[in-house]
């Protein structure tokens, strides 16, 4: 959505079940900048005016070895996920607010919208939170009641 007055894109153009590819993502430890796709989990939230998101990584070699540990995350095959292509994983460990005055000044530029996620993987995701014994519990409600991205 655009904003008439401003003519910028609003927060609501982006929702549940979008992924978002923001080249040159840097990580915050590292300093490193690689081109990162996130899956948005939530709407915005309209007081703090963020959302949820997953970095979607292509390690997948941690996430198929049997741990010990509470682990909660989904593996997508590549190619079922075409805003995904290649196989990824989402852990719900790696949970992150995105800001909007961080991400709407730089949506088009540095980051785009590359597609939605199927039905699906929105219902297998909302399986996991539901269950998680992890994820805080008010994230827990603003993910189970986002709508998905139309």
């Amino acid at each position: 959505m655009i904003d008439a007055a401003t003519n910028e894109p609003t927060a609501q153009k982006i929702s549940k079940g979008a992924v978002i590819l923001w080249e040159k993502f840097e990580f915050f430890a590292s300093g490193e900048q690689k081109d990162s796709r996130f899956l948005i989990l939530s709407d915005c939230h309209p007081q703090y005016k963020s959302f949820l998101a997953i970095r979607a990584t292509t390690k997948t070699g941690f996430y198929e070895k049997p741990s010990g540990m509470i682990r909660e995350f989904i593996i997508i095959p590549g190619k079922r996920e075409k805003p995904l292509p290649e196989k990824s994983v989402i852990d719900l460990a790696r949970i992150v607010t995105l800001d909007w005055t961080v991400i709407g000044p730089i949506l088009g530029d540095k980051i785009k919208e590359i597609g939605s996620v199927s039905d699906e993987l929105i219902k297998d995701i909302d399986r996991l939170v539901a269950s998680s014994k992890t994820i805080r519990r008010d994230w827990k409600k603003w993910i189970l009641n986002s709508p998905k991205q139309k």
